[in-house]
C-alpha cells in the first residue's frame, strides 16, 4: 500500500490486525511495533492524532542500527570515544529523553494540515 495515499484505518481493514510491524532504515534495520489498543469515535474540541505515551528518544540516524546504538559511546561519558561521538551527534543524547515536545509540534502541524475535521 502506498504510505503517501494510505491510512492506518486503511491498514487495519485491509491486514486485519491491531498490531503493525514495519522495518524503518532497510540500511540499519530499526524494528517497529505499533499496537492500535482502541479506536473510538473523535472527541469534540480534542485534537487528533493524539499523543498517550511516548517511550524513550529515537536511536539518531545512521548510527549502525541496533548494534552501533548498543556500543553508542556517547551513554557512557568515560568511554574513551566519548567526546568523539560527542562530536558526531552534535552534542548530547538522551536514550531516555523522548522528546515530547517535538511530538506534539508535528501532531499539531498534522492537525493543521488535516483541518478541522480532523478535531
Amino acid at each position: 500500500m502506498p504510505a503517501s495515499k494510505t491510512s492506518l484505518f486503511d491498514v487495519i481493514e485491509d491486514v486485519g490486525t491491531k498490531t503493525i510491524r514495519y522495518i524503518y532504515d532497510s540500511g540499519d534495520n530499526w524494528h517497529h511495533v505499533i499496537r492500535i489498543e482502541k479506536i473510538d469515535s473523535a472527541i469534540a474540541g480534542a485534537a487528533c492524532p493524539r499523543l498517550v505515551r511516548a517511550i524513550d528518544a529515537c536511536p539518531p540516524e545512521d548510527v549502525g542500527g541496533f548494534p552501533g546504538y548498543a556500543d553508542l559511546a556517547m551513554v557512557d561519558p568515560k568511554h574513551e570515544e566519548h567526546g568523539q561521538m560527542l562530536e558526531w551527534y552534535w552534542g548530547q543524547f538522551d536514550p531516555d529523553g523522548a522528546k515530547i515536545g517535538s511530538i506534539l509540534d508535528n501532531f499539531e502541524r498534522v492537525t493543521k494540515k488535516l483541518g478541522p475535521e480532523a478535531a
